[in-house]
């Protein structure tokens, strides 16, 4: 338990040496009691699992609260569920554990490292961290994310955790423990000449001036109709003041413009969907799209259904909803539309609703938004002639790996994230989202460029450091410079190809050496 508490804590101070030293408290702690336990590691695992997402993510029943409208007493209960089911992966890393840990693997100490990792990979989540999420300040280490990605990098921190523990308890160094010491040198080096590399090649790029609006609109004054033109007119003038002084792009966060916009326009100045006619540079904001569903999609959607059909349901499904990204050229011109992928359950759509509409009635404030397609990044014009590649993500989608791969396997030179944290409040998330979506910028090497409605707004570098922030809760502009460089990392290349043919073997002679035991 002291184990998981620590780990939990860990993740209230996010993006500080604080957070590293508290998570290699838990490793140690947890590879010391699992070596002094013979027996089944599976209970003790899940008491400190519990702990360690309860403390972690204590904001969840607010954000369930304010974001689904869910009654007090049930975001509690969710938050308690999610706590439970988000330990089943600990409890996984047992099983495997108990069944590696008569085999080879534990003469090097590697069967609490392999059988992590592979259940780190295999349990989906809905906040998904990873461990190696805590050793952000190890830069050097974090560099390594470049060659496969968070999930691989919680092998070598098990490991050495494990080797450590082991040469306390024999008071020894054996060969085991200098292998590993071997491979962190290694590691270490690698990842500190390879960020020198990246900083010479910033240093060389050609910077852009990006303007990064943060309206600070609470989510209450978001959501007033009455307030909208409002609104619309504080992002206006922050943007026109950033223009003044020199920006050669303006991004505003994500659904600012909270009006729908007819999905077949390709143009918008000159009509009323346009949000800022003023802003005399390419521009890209957050806006809602709709498009009309045919007939056949529609009566499609109605047999699929297993219940009666209410006629609100009938109703929705006669467009597409899309939260979507707009870019427009300095004349207005629309140069492309992103529409999100990676829906957030329970905000932005309700799981089962299309086949049991009834279920609207548990949170009627649930949006019904559709999944967007695949397209190409933004090819958005610049002062000197070039054109950026810029490809946004729209709030959870940069906590998403494969999507930033996608995008850099298309061209992206910069990824973009458009968000509004506003539903966590004054608590750790925004940081804590922040410091998982980082990641993308070392596993892609590009800058990751994050323009929130309340904070955090920020940028990061292709070496995974925060260069430029902006308070949350605060009304401002943020002036900040970007040097995109293109690289294809070996984690782009393959993506998590490493991960899942370790964690098929670690899985595959588990299962091999338990099916073995037993017939012994």
């Amino acid at each position: 338990m002291v184990a998981g508490i620590a780990l939990g804590i860990s993740f209230l101070f996010p993006e500080t040496w604080f957070m590293l030293f508290l998570a290699w408290v838990f490793l140690f702690a947890l590879a010391r009691a699992v070596q002094s336990d013979d027996r089944s590691v599976v209970p003790g695992l899940l008491v400190c699992a519990v702990p360690a997402h309860l403390i972690g993510f204590y904001w969840l029943p607010q954000t369930t609260t304010l974001f689904g409208g869910f009654p007090e007493w049930m975001s509690l209960l969710i938050l308690l569920l999610y706590s439970v089911v988000s330990s089943l992966q600990f409890a996984l890393c047992g099983l495997l554990y108990n069944s590696l840990k008569k085999s080879w693997t534990q003469r090097f100490s590697l069967s609490l490292a392999l059988s992590w990792c592979a259940a780190e990979y295999l349990m989906p989540k809905i906040f998904p961290w990873a461990l190696a999420h805590t050793q952000t300040m190890w830069r050097s280490f974090a560099a390594c994310a470049e060659f496969g990605g968070t999930a691989l990098l919680s092998l070598p921190l098990f490991w050495w955790a494990s080797l450590a523990a082991r040469a306390y308890r024999s008071k020894r160094a054996d060969s085991a423990v200098v292998s590993g010491f071997v491979l962190l040198i290694v590691m270490i080096s690698g990842g500190w000449i390879r960020n020198a590399q990246i900083a010479e090649l910033l240093e060389d790029a050609p910077p852009y001036k990006f303007a990064l609006i943060q309206g600070n609109l609470s989510v209450s004054r978001k959501g007033d109709v009455n307030s909208l033109d409002a609104n619309i007119e504080l992002y206006r003038r922050l943007s026109a003041e950033s223009v003044a002084s020199g920006a050669d792009i303006v991004i505003w966060p994500e659904s600012v413009a909270s009006f729908w916009t007819p999905g077949e326009l390709n143009k918008l100045r000159g009509t009323r969907f346009d949000p800022a006619p003023s802003i005399t540079v390419p521009f890209i904001y957050g806006g809602l799209a709709y498009e009309k569903r045919s007939q056949a999609q529609q009566q499609a959607m109605l047999e699929a259904v297993r219940e009666e059909v209410p006629e609100e349901f009938k109703r929705q499904i006669r467009y597409k909803y899309h939260n979507s990204a707009f870019a427009l050229s300095s004349e207005g011109k629309l140069l492309g539309r992103y529409d999100k992928r990676a829906l957030m359950p329970m905000g932005e759509y309700l799981p089962f609703e299309r086949t049991f509409p009834s279920i609207r009635r548990i949170s009627p404030h649930t949006g019904f938004f559709d999944k967007g397609r695949v397209l190409e990044p933004f090819k958005v014009p610049m002062p000197n002639g070039k054109s950026l590649r810029i490809m946004p993500l729209i709030c959870y989608e940069d906590l998403v790996p494969r999507l930033s791969v996608a995008a850099a396997r298309r061209g992206a030179e910069v990824l973009l994230n458009l968000t509004n944290d506003a539903w966590y409040g004054d608590t750790a998330a925004p940081f804590q989202h922040h410091l998982l979506a980082l990641w993308r910028a070392i596993e892609t090497r590009r800058y990751l460029v994050r323009v929130t409605n309340t904070g955090y707004t920020a940028v990061v570098d292709p070496i995974g450091r925060t260069t430029e922030s902006l308070p949350i809760f605060t009304e401002a502009a943020l002036n900040a410079e970007v040097r995109p460089i293109r690289l294809r990392t070996l984690y782009v290349f393959w993506g998590d190809k490493l991960v899942q043919i370790l964690t098929l073997l670690v899985v595959g002679g588990a299962l091999v050496l338990r099916l073995r035991s037993r017939k012994l």
